[in-house]
């Protein structure tokens, strides 16, 4: 019999699905939500308030064995217009791992990458 060589065969796929909860502060309610590998997921809400707007998004990517979550928080208050920014990840297997504030869900152990914050009033203010 001859030899044919290695033969590589197909890898199983290992990622599975990413649950979580999450607190959607707009509907004043917590939301299940499930990403497939690969898909994304992304939500905002604006509105206007007695002391100016506020303008929040989320968006959630899963990536395999981790979930990324890109969040934006921009508005203005009595002291200003304040934009906030991150980045966090978590790993597929720690998503349901921290009691919630009410004690209700367990959350997701989100590590943080990156954040970023601009407060335009201390900007003018020369800060």
């Amino acid at each position: 019999m001859a030899h044919m060589g290695k033969v590589e065969l197909p890898m199983k796929a290992t990622a599975r699905n990413a649950r979580l909860w999450i607190y959607y502060s707009p509907g004043d309610t917590w939301v299940k939500l499930t990403l497939k590998p690969g898909q994304t997921l992304a939500y905002g809400d604006s509105y206007s308030h007695d002391e100016g707007w506020t303008s929040t998004g989320s968006r959630y990517t899963h990536e395999g064995e981790h979930l990324m979550l890109e969040w934006f928080s921009d508005g203005t208050d009595c002291d200003g217009r304040l934009s906030q920014s991150g980045t966090l990840y978590c790993a597929i297997g720690k998503l349901q791992t921290k009691p919630s504030i009410d004690g209700q869900h367990m959350m997701p152990e989100w590590q943080e990458l990156n954040s970023r914050q601009r407060d335009y009033a201390a900007e003018t203010m020369g800060y």
